[in-house]
């Protein structure tokens, strides 16, 4: 899903990065020893995990829940593996923009920690929901740029 050719790579490697669980969240700076209390720097309600930031937190459950009514998808994404069933029996570009959707989100997410982490700036949800559909619409540009490329060039036979 992640490394397909309709997803930059730099989305792609941010994401893979996250879902391998390799993100500096709280959680895993405690796995290496330091001592340190944990929190959410979304919700400030619960201890700060992957799973937690980019499923579990208020925030990002109204994130998945605009995302999945975008695509008109009945059910919200709680783990990647629902993201995944959402679109069984849909067609090959929905899967695609879908794909591009689900990486768009979890970017977004994490930069959205960022921010709030590193300038300590929180931001409504709809200021999210617009850089989600400015993240999907690049990662459709960039599909749509790689399709033009892999086109047949020759010319039709006379």
């Amino acid at each position: 899903m992640v490394w397909n050719s309709h997803i930059p790579v730099k989305s792609a490697a941010t994401t893979w990065k996250l879902l391998c669980n390799a993100g500096a969240v709280d959680l895993n700076v405690q796995k290496k020893g330091v001592k340190l209390p944990s929190r959410c720097y979304v919700c400030c309600q619960y201890e700060e995990s992957l799973k937690h930031l980019l499923w579990e937190c208020e925030f990002a459950k109204k994130v998945w829940k605009c995302v999945c009514l975008k695509f008109k998808f009945r059910n919200w994404c709680s783990s990647l593996l629902d993201a995944r069933k959402a679109t069984n029996g849909r067609s090959p570009m929905i899967k695609q923009l879908w794909d591009a959707a689900i990486v768009g989100t979890i970017v977004t997410l994490w930069r959205h920690r960022n921010t709030i982490y590193h300038d300590d700036r929180h931001n409504d949800l709809s200021r999210y929901t617009s850089m989600i559909r400015r993240e999907i619409r690049a990662l459709i540009t960039h599909f749509h740029s790689w399709a033009f490329l892999q086109q047949d060039c020759r010319p039709p036979n006379s």
